[in-house]
């Protein structure tokens, strides 16, 4: 079970009812001890389970609760802020549908965790409520966030059918705005992860990188302070040195936290989690993909290809010996920082290794070069030695 940023775990040996059940009752407990607003807004991802927790919550939770539906997580919590209200989503974020759990907003637009043992408590829904998809929320979602962006031309766009709740936003789309059309020519397209916090781009069928995505929207913003990775690439902080840049470790969580310590405008994690905290105070990648459209007027996404940069992410499933990786990289040249796992860095090549917090023995590897040539040498290099 993890339990770093929300809950998660196997359906129905470690999430269940009786798991809902008591997180209903002492969300509840928190929200009183803090003097905050007890009313909650419940909602869910497409997985089978996730309906049976929300009844449980629902039947659970000692005082007023809501279920507002199947929504993607960045329209939930915009809800939540907007209405100052707390929240459970379940889901289990990206991780495969055998999986379940909660994520947990204060009414004061606050993370909850939980780090203690989870109790085992047994529990039958009794009265079940059904799945819904309001449409309407999506409707109000995508008025509210019309005023952040300005288009002045038609565009095209279409998405990968999946089981995420931002098919039905991306659906809704062309009848909130009407020189926005879907399209199977179109050049752009959006896919997204099982809760729909996480939107990937692909233009003339090619992903766009992070890094590319961050660019255009820099480049049309006037944001000061921005959170990032620290395996960003360099070259993007280096085009943009008038801007100040925090490093962030890992996780939505932490984004957060460091929106409230920094008061960020912007932050962007390579795994897609984009926070327009300026705007909105909390993730809203589809916003992304109408800043992309607005850059796209301004100075066409082509333009992006001539940013070369160099980057190589993966992730390798084996136990590594840390220390000894730290001797090899230090006797090839590189320095050490610890941060968010380990970061070696050299003039030519920057590389960040960083265990997984959801996955045992899984790490990420980022591999940042100056050149094509640099990239390409310490990856094999690192494919030798790691």
């Amino acid at each position: 079970m993890f339990q770093k940023y929300d809950i998660r775990g196997i359906y129905p040996k470690e999430i269940n009812e009786g798991t809902a059940k008591f997180f209903a009752k002492k969300f509840f407990s928190v929200l009183k001890r803090k003097k905050l607003n007890t009313d909650l807004f419940i909602a869910q991802d497409l997985r089978k389970s996730s309906i049976n927790l929300v009844n449980s919550i629902l039947e659970n939770y000692p005082g007023k609760a809501e279920y507002l539906g199947i929504l993607p997580a960045p329209l939930f919590y915009h809800f939540c802020i907007k209405n100052k209200r707390a929240g459970i989503f379940v889901t289990a974020s990206h991780l495969s549908k055998k999986y379940n759990g909660f994520k947990f907003l204060l009414s004061n637009n606050k993370w909850w965790r939980y780090l203690k043992k989870i109790p085992k408590v047994k529990y039958k829904i009794k009265k079940e409520i059904e799945e819904k998809i309001d449409k309407n929320l999506y409707k109000e979602y995508l008025k509210d966030i019309k005023k952040f962006f300005k288009l002045k031309r038609s565009h095209l766009f279409n998405y990968e059918k999946s089981d995420s709740p931002n098919i039905y936003l991306f659906e809704e789309i062309p009848n909130e705005f009407k020189n926005i059309k879907i399209s199977k020519k179109a050049k752009i397209k959006l896919c997204s992860d099982f809760d729909g916090d996480r939107i990937e781009f692909y233009y003339k069928n090619k992903k766009l990188l992070p890094e590319e995505v961050l660019f255009a929207i820099l480049k049309i913003s006037d944001y000061k302070k921005i959170g990032v990775p620290i395996y960003i690439s360099k070259k993007i902080l280096d085009i943009f040195k008038d801007r100040k840049f925090y490093f962030v470790e890992t996780g939505h969580y932490n984004f957060k936290k460091a929106y409230e310590k920094y008061n960020l405008d912007f932050g962007i994690e390579t795994s897609f989690h984009i926070c327009f905290f300026k705007e909105l105070k909390t993730e809203a990648p589809i916003l992304a993909f109408f800043k992309l459209l607005e850059f796209d007027e301004k100075f066409g996404l082509d333009k992006l290809k001539d940013l070369n940069i160099f980057v190589e992410r993966s992730g390798i499933k084996k136990e590594l010996n840390l220390k000894k990786l730290v001797k090899i990289f230090k006797n090839e040249g590189f320095r050490l920082k610890r941060f968010d796992g380990y970061y070696f860095y050299k003039d030519d090549c920057r590389i960040h290794i960083r265990e997984s917090s959801t996955e045992k023995n899984l790490f990420r590897i980022n591999i940042d070069g100056d050149s094509e040539g640099d990239l390409l040498k310490y990856k094999r290099w690192c494919e030798k030695i790691i």
